[in-house]
């Protein structure tokens, strides 16, 4: 009993180092590749440029791949002190293992919503639409995901509008969930849906 117990020890050991090597690896790329813009723990302080922390390792390994596949179109973005770059060329920089690493590096940071001006009216009419077109996927005001989306409470105003925008115009491709309710938005009702998640600080 005791030489399985040292055994199972020796396992668990040997497991929590690898995860700890894993981690060091993601924050050494993410460094590397993605601090500039989405910060050393996944939150931004550009207004173009989302927060990443907390988000899911599968929904961020997707995004990856999808930039480095082309299938979404990234914009060229300069930070300060950096130089200018998009997305496609940021992740086919990457290999799959680096894609997973630094997926799983972000999604153990602590996300932290943007502190943001708002106008209140036009969050209240936000909650509506909320209420009507978002709540059933994008629960807790817009806080809580799934693996295969991304958090929407909290995040930059211009992001969520340039987002939101791409979708509308198929430069982005949305799920179809979400595509049939995004038919259904109306012209006067996305900056509301800014300003309501923008609201949501906490």
């Amino acid at each position: 009993m005791a030489y399985c117990k040292s055994i199972s020890g020796i396992v668990v050991a040997a497991a929590l180092s690898v995860a700890g090597v894993a981690q060091a690896d993601g924050a050494a790329i993410g460094e590397k590749h993605c601090a500039a813009c989405h910060g050393s723990d996944g939150n931004s302080r550009y207004a173009a440029v989302p927060n990443i922390a907390g988000l899911s390792a599968e929904y961020l390994y997707d995004e990856l791949r999808d930039f480095a596949k082309g299938e979404r179109h990234g914009e060229r973005f300069k930070p300060e002190n950096g130089e200018e770059r998009d997305m496609n060329e940021v992740s086919k920089a990457l290999s799959r293992e680096e894609m997973q690493q630094v997926a799983e590096y972000y999604s153990r940071q602590t996300f932290k919503p943007r502190p943001q001006q708002f106008d209140p009216l036009l969050a209240k009419l936000g909650s509506k639409v909320y209420r009507k077109r978002c709540e059933r996927c994008h629960e807790d005001n817009g806080r809580e995901f799934d693996e295969d989306m991304g958090r929407l409470a909290g995040q930059p105003k211009q992001y969520l509008e340039k987002a939101l925008r791409d979708f509308l115009q198929k430069k982005r491709r949305p799920p179809k969930k979400m595509a049939k309710q995004l038919k259904k938005l109306k012209e006067k009702e996305i900056p509301a849906l800014v300003h309501f998640f923008a609201a949501q600080q906490d």
